[in-house]
């Protein structure tokens, strides 16, 4: 199986995505199966299975994906919004040229700001914390 995220994307194959996928079925035995995924963290998915034996490809029509045991994501998402910490706003002193005075500078953006603003995702928002 290979399966990866694209985060804050949908979740249709990109270019590299399918040409790793064929380099993948280059590699299988005649008698081998692949498992081709790709998530998003509203859970959407995008999966083919290829039964090479018996020569058929499944699709998303195929294919129910389930989350077993949903207790335990709901519990992991908790603890991790235990152990992750926002990035606190801060302000830096400056001197003043001539006068010797300081004046305080804007507040830098958190990474979440900075990340947005340059239409990027943030990897510390992955789960929506």
């Amino acid at each position: 199986m290979q399966g990866h995220s694209h985060v804050n994307m949908g979740v249709s194959p990109s270019g590299v995505d399918n040409g790793h996928r064929e380099k993948i079925l280059d590699q299988l035995d005649d008698d081998m199966f692949y498992i081709f995924m790709v998530w998003n963290k509203s859970l959407k998915t995008h999966a083919l299975i290829y039964d090479m034996e018996n020569n058929i490809l499944y699709d998303d029509r195929d294919i129910t994906v389930k989350i077993l045991g949903d207790d335990s994501l709901n519990e992991f998402l908790a603890d991790a919004k235990e152990k992750v910490q926002k990035k606190s706003e801060s302000y830096k002193v400056k001197p003043y040229k001539g006068r010797g005075k300081k004046e305080a500078k804007e507040p830098e953006d958190s990474l979440t700001d900075w990340f947005q603003r340059r239409g990027l995702y943030d990897p510390f928002d992955v789960y929506g914390l």
